[in-house]
Order: structure tokens, then sequence, then C-alpha cells
């Protein structure tokens, strides 16, 4: 499996707070439902709202490898909170998973995120009845944490990420 994500020659290429693309990320907010964590939707008007608060920051995902460009296929958006960092929203294009994109996108916040603010950082999770994908992606990913009503909040271990981000490059533009 490794050989044949490697022979993709995929490249990622991840963006904080780029207001020129809100359209596109409010669709994948909009529509993508089997790995989005906590199903909250957000239009443009959302998305450029949050972009005012220096205390939210929003990354987004390109991929492209050797047989095309996939565009923009994933989106996290963070809200730096009482000395905690709470990812609100992470999703993915269900085009995109199963070739280590996922891990590596979220490993690559994750750790931006940890070195910036030097905080803890949660993820937050609303289970429906369609976003089994990401549950498992997270149980997988993370330690599971505190339940509140619905809401279950995940703290990401990121111990193995270095093996992963060799099979994939990344491009980061801030």
């Amino acid at each position: 499996f490794n050989k044949y994500i490697k022979s993709l020659n995929i490249v990622l290429e991840i963006k904080k707070n780029s207001i020129k693309n809100l359209t596109r990320l409010a669709q994948l907010s909009q529509r993508t439902n089997q790995f989005n964590s906590s199903a909250i939707r957000y239009d443009e008007k959302n998305l450029r709202k949050l972009l005012k608060n220096k205390s939210n920051s929003i990354y987004q995902c390109s991929a492209k490898d050797k047989f095309g460009n996939y565009g923009i296929i994933g989106l996290i958006i963070a809200e730096n909170k009482n000395e905690k960092i709470i990812i609100k929203s992470f999703a993915m294009s269900c085009r995109a998973l199963g070739r280590e994109i996922e891990i590596n996108f979220f490993n690559f916040v994750i750790k931006s995120l940890s070195r910036n603010f030097n905080m803890e950082v949660a993820i937050l999770f609303k289970k429906t009845n369609k976003n089994k994908l990401v549950e498992d992606f997270l149980k997988k990913n993370c330690k599971r944490g505190l339940n509140w009503k619905k809401e279950i909040f995940f703290y990401p271990k990121i111990s193995d990420s270095n093996k992963r981000v060799k099979l994939i490059k990344i491009n980061n533009e801030k």
C-alpha cells in the first residue's frame, strides 16, 4: 500500500485563512456527510465572519497526483477558546479518502496549531447517521475524551505522522 501511495506522487497544498476559495469551502461544509466531524454547515457569510475573528483559523487542502488535480478537498475550522484549541469542523471530500491524504492534512494542521499556540487541541464530533467514516478515523487517530450532551471531544495523537508524511509531499502557503 505504501509503495502504491508513493507511486501516485500526491502533493497536498495547504492554505490558512485564504478568502479566495470561500465558496468551495462552504460547499464542502454543506455537502460533505460521510467525513464531516461536526455536521455544522457553514455558508460563505459564516466563513467570512469566522475569518474576521482572530481566534479562528480556516485551513483548506487541495490535492493532485500523477493522474490529475482533485481541487479543494479538505476543510478544518479551528477556534482558540479558553486556553484550548477546538476544531469545530473537519471535513474531507470522499473522492480523496483512502490515499493517506486525510491523515496527512489532519496531522499537518494539528502540528501547526499545537506549535503556534502551544495549547491542547480537541476535535468536536457530533454523531450523525451518515458520518461513520470520520468517527472511525477519529477513533483510530485520537483519544476519546469528554462527552457532553450529543457532542464528543477527541484528542489527537500524532506520534506516527513523520512516517506518513514521507509518502506525500506537502506545500504550505500561509
